[in-house]
């Protein structure tokens, strides 16, 4: 007769050492449930994309043209720009070649600094005052070697009234105001100077005391000198500012 068994499971003895399975690691992995970290090799890094040379090729299309067009500029300004203005007058016209108006000789000073332009009766000088924006064409129109008194003054004995007619226009910037008269002479063969008088003569009117000429504009009359009788005039002498200018016109009369 035996025992009877003991309904309970009967736990099986485990022996002293017993290894590992990958079972039992993972059960006692203390983080089973957290996220795995599984190996990988590394990814290799992305290629850098190709520099873009933009600003470069905007240099050069911007920067050939503009050398070209400096290098052009630079060449009209040193080679035609002086040609096309040698053959142009100051108002944009071709020069004209030399004409009657223009003096036929400049003489040196006489020891006052001023410069004389010469020329003869029935041509123009272009005079400079003082002032930089004053410039005056004077025109001799004719000579009245002898003229002859209206009323008011007349000549002292032994002496005549003579005339010079003038044209002036100013080609300058400034108003001319000035008297004519002060800055005129009249010269004998014998180099006696004499200047003008104040009086009336049929031969034409006189220029006032102060005469006014806006630039454009013109103005003509007469200059009368008191000479001796016998007196042989071969020069007439014009100044602006009274005489006192830089430049001085002298006409030969004839």
């Amino acid at each position: 007769m035996g025992y009877p068994q003991d309904p309970r499971p009967q736990q099986q003895e485990r022996p002293a050492f017993e290894p590992h399975s990958p079972e039992l690691y993972r059960q006692r992995q203390p983080y089973e449930s957290g996220p795995q970290y599984v190996y990988s090799p590394p990814t290799p890094p992305h290629p850098r994309p190709p520099r873009r040379r933009t600003g470069f090729v905007v240099a050069l299309a911007v920067g050939i043209p503009l050398l070209l067009f400096a290098g052009f500029a630079t060449a009209w300004l040193v080679l035609v720009v002086p040609v096309r203005d040698a053959g142009l007058s100051s108002s944009g016209q071709p020069s004209p070649g030399p004409t009657s108006e223009e003096p036929v000789q400049v003489l040196p000073d006489g020891g006052d600094g001023a410069r004389t332009l010469q020329s003869k009766t029935g041509e123009t000088l272009t005079l400079k005052g003082r002032e930089a924006g004053l410039t005056m064409a004077v025109t001799v129109n004719q000579v009245f070697d002898r003229a002859e008194s209206t009323y008011g003054r007349q000549p002292q004995g032994g002496h005549r009234f003579m005339a010079v007619q003038l044209t002036l226009t100013n080609k300058g910037r400034d108003t001319y105001n000035d008297s004519p008269a002060i800055g005129a002479a009249v010269i004998d063969a014998e180099s006696q100077e004499y200047p003008s008088v104040v009086a009336e003569v049929k031969q034409g009117r006189q220029f006032g005391g102060t005469t006014s000429i806006s630039p454009g504009d013109t103005r003509k009359g007469l200059l009368v000198f008191e000479v001796p009788e016998r007196a042989k005039l071969v020069k007439f002498q014009f100044g602006l500012d009274g005489g006192y200018a830089e430049q001085r016109g002298e006409w030969t009369l004839g």
